[in-house]
């Protein structure tokens, strides 16, 4: 657990539009600061779009850069496996398998964003997935998953949200899609609240653990998006936890 001087820390990060080099490398889960080509190329859409990047060399500007992710449409290796509920690892054995299925385009590019075309090419090469609805996200990905091993022969190793772990109410616990912005777990939409850093809201929402917004509710109450906490809240308290780590 983060203590509440981290936690301090953390918010106070977030809610200005440079982040820290250090911690850019957590949030993103890359080194994207000492990409050169990746760097070099956020200059170049900087001065085509007319953006000044008032950060210092230690920084990044962490709404441009997200900006400069979505107009490119393409996202950190990290957040697009868990997005899919699996590990980083996974990720990149299916990437590495497609090219034998006839998806030989690149879906990687500076060896750390992944081509959000990524999902629906993966998605038409699944007999299983044409003209499907899942129920849920969790269905999704367990779908997914099979799919690939059948399909890719990929045994898809999958990453679950810590939340759901800790509460041990789902089983198994729910598949990832997000990450919590402040502890930079992974996190499911069932666990999940949105917070207000002042992220522009052309951009993914800034999201939290209702397990993160609780323990820390006196630091965090001020930035919840929305005018009211939810309702379920008594459920996310330590003693509810069969995880206590």
């Amino acid at each position: 657990m983060m203590t509440t001087e981290e936690m301090k820390g953390r918010i106070e990060q977030l809610r200005a539009p440079c982040i820290g080099a250090e911690f850019a490398k957590e949030y993103f889960g890359s080194d994207i600061c000492h990409n050169e080509g990746l760097m070099l190329d956020f200059g170049k859409f900087l001065s085509q779009h007319n953006r000044a990047d008032a950060c210092t060399a230690n920084q990044v500007h962490r709404y441009l850069m997200e900006t400069f992710f979505q107009t490119r449409r393409m996202w950190p290796r990290r957040w697009t496996a868990w997005e899919l509920g699996m590990e980083e690892a996974s990720l990149q054995e299916v990437i590495r398998k497609l090219p034998e299925h006839g998806l030989s385009r690149s879906y990687v590019y500076y060896g750390l964003l992944i081509d959000e075309a990524l999902k629906a090419d993966v998605e038409e090469l699944l007999a299983t997935f044409r003209f499907k609805l899942f129920q849920d996200h969790n269905a999704y990905c367990k779908a997914l998953h099979e799919g690939l091993s059948e399909v890719l022969g990929v045994h898809v190793e999958a990453k679950r949200c810590r939340t759901s772990q800790r509460l041990g109410k789902e089983d198994p616990p729910n598949y990832s899609r997000e990450f919590d912005c402040l502890t930079l777990e992974p996190l499911s939409e069932a666990h999940a609240l949105w917070l207000n850093f002042g992220k522009p809201i052309s951009l993914p929402p800034d999201r939290t653990s209702k397990r993160t917004y609780l323990e820390y509710r006196a630091l965090l109450h001020d930035h919840l998006a929305g005018t009211l906490p939810p309702s379920d809240l008594d459920q996310y308290t330590v003693e509810m936890w069969v995880d206590k780590q």
